[in-house]
């Protein structure tokens, strides 16, 4: 029997094509502001800029270092909302023709931070669970005073 250990970035890509049966259009590992960034994934999304970083549940301090990674990206301006993921440890070890089925139904630790705020508050659920906690962070922004909805986005951005 073959075993498999997989990088992140093959979770990542796994998440970004999971994603796209939720009606976003992801995309994973791509290069962003002229090479400098690299989000695990990235989607537009309600007229906001979305990613999502990633970590194995076996990497050291992957709640700590992957909100940090999240953090980051929203503090330099990349993304208005940004989530932090940590994957079972046990999808490293999934068949790849087998992962996005595995991953589906995988229970993911999950941090949602924003422009406006971080919940800090660490939750888990599916991946459908996470799309449902980024769009309640998307019309919380949204609902932010004097901002709303895409122009919303357009002023917070200087545009």
């Amino acid at each position: 029997m073959t075993v498999y250990r997989h990088w992140e970035e093959t979770l990542n890509t796994q998440l970004a094509m999971l994603l796209s049966r939720f009606g976003v259009q992801a995309d994973a590992e791509t290069i962003q502001a002229s090479g400098r960034e690299r989000p695990d994934v990235l989607f537009n999304w309600q007229g906001l800029r979305v990613i999502i970083e990633g970590k194995f549940a076996d990497h050291a301090n992957a709640r700590d270092v992957v909100l940090q990674d999240a953090l980051g990206r929203v503090q330099r301006g990349i993304a208005h909302l940004a989530a932090a993921v940590v994957y079972p440890s046990p999808l490293r070890q999934v068949a790849t023709s087998e992962l996005l089925d595995s991953l589906e139904p995988a229970i993911l630790a999950y941090c949602i931070v924003g422009e406006n705020e971080e919940t800090s508050a660490w939750f888990e659920g599916t991946p459908a669970a996470l799309m449902d906690a980024l769009r309640r962070a998307q019309e919380a922004l949204a609902r932010e005073p004097g901002l709303t909805g895409k122009s919303a986005v357009g002023r917070r951005m200087g545009k």
